[in-house]
């Protein structure tokens, strides 16, 4: 079951603790961002439990530097995450900044094509040359035979997003078939999204439904473990919030 990490960590690069002001209501977040809280890593269950949760959040202890790419600052320092930004330093035509919504939707369409944009990525590196994502997700509690028995594990993923001006974006939802790892089949639902100059929040959730029934648990060797017997796919729901979720700060290896 450890490569089940595969998929769901493939998951959340699809859709990346609240801030002090949890309302954003309809004027955005402001110019300046700062963001802070705890770290956590993800344990995936390395031993067949039935009642188990497939996923369990420990608190991260380490110290790390972390880039953005976008000129802010911030670092995690005894497991706390601390991060402060203002205008970005190298926005983006819309079109490219947000590329990640041409890539999942049909038709989408800019009420103005002459807003910059960038959207933050959290990486780091370490000295032993591990490279590091940080996300701020929530996987929802799902034991092995809520999956087996046809239950769903719900992703809640918040990213923020940066423009230089207000702008809606409104676009249709499709299917997305994936032959990265795994099959995956993914569908979006329509979105019409008002942006705000400066930061924004950007909430994604992902309903996936795994198919187990090619697997026999009784006999199941991790060592040979064929991950293509995992079949995966799902709904993907995006919004601006009113009022921003608490999720973790969740620290991934990348390639985990």
């Amino acid at each position: 079951m450890l490569k089940l990490s595969i998929i769901i960590t493939f998951v959340l690069f699809l859709t990346a603790c609240p801030i002090e002001d949890t309302s954003n209501g309809d004027k955005g977040l402001g110019e300046n961002l700062n963001l802070s809280g705890q770290v956590y890593t993800q344990t995936f269950m390395t031993e067949i439990d039935p009642f188990a949760n497939i996923i369990t959040y420990n608190e991260y202890q380490g110290n790390l530097a972390l880039s953005d790419e976008l000129g802010g600052t911030g670092n995690i320092a005894q497991g706390l995450f601390n991060y402060a930004s203002g205008k970005p330093n190298n926005l983006q035509p819309v079109q490219d900044g947000l590329s990640l919504l041409t890539d999942m939707y049909n038709d989408v369409k800019f009420s103005s094509n002459n807003v910059n944009a960038a959207v933050i990525q959290f990486t780091s590196a370490d000295n032993s040359g591990n490279n590091y994502m940080l996300l701020n997700e929530k996987t929802g509690d799902v034991s092995l035979l809520s999956l087996i028995m046809g239950g769903s594990i719900i992703i809640e993923n918040l990213q923020y997003v940066y423009v230089d001006n207000d702008i809606t974006i409104n676009a249709k939802g499709r299917d997305f078939d994936y032959d990265i790892v795994i099959k995956m089949d993914l569908k979006t639902s329509d979105i019409s999204l008002n942006l705000k100059k400066g930061w924004n929040p950007l909430f994604s959730v992902i309903t996936a439904n795994i198919d187990l029934s090619n697997i026999d648990f009784l006999n199941i060797d991790p060592e040979d473990f064929d991950i293509s017997d995992i079949k995966i796919g799902g709904n993907l729901e995006m919004s601006v919030p009113l009022e921003l979720p608490s999720l973790n700060w969740t620290l991934f290896t990348s390639g985990e």
